[in-house]
């Protein structure tokens, strides 16, 4: 698992979940405020918290959108990483998926 504190990533606080990291601690529950966690490069919030949608579709079929990386949710070290690859309905909603939105500060 990631050293504690360095992403949202489902921790001990995750009491409900049987997929909980042992010994990690993020502090949050659920999905963590904005600039919670910043990374060496100095961009935040890149890891955990949530899966990121993206404009790709799954496959040929178009069924389904890609969704990249893990989230608090993703308990499984493999899963955890920004290269995962996952899957959704165009129409899904959920706690675990969503965006991540870059702000250049000049």
């Amino acid at each position: 698992p990631p050293p504690s504190g360095s992403g949202n990533y489902g921790g001990q606080e995750l009491v409900f979940s049987a997929g909980v990291l042992e010994d990690y601690e993020d502090d949050h529950a659920f999905t963590s405020p904005v600039k919670s966690y910043q990374s060496l490069s100095g961009l935040y919030d890149m890891g955990g918290n949530v899966s990121e949608w993206c404009q790709d579709w799954y496959s040929a079929e178009q069924k389904y959108r890609v969704v990249r990386g893990g989230s608090w949710g993703f308990q499984p070290p493999f899963e955890l990483v920004s290269s995962r690859r996952g899957r959704l309905f165009p129409s899904s909603r959920n706690d675990t998926s969503g965006f991540r939105i870059v702000v250049v500060d000049n």
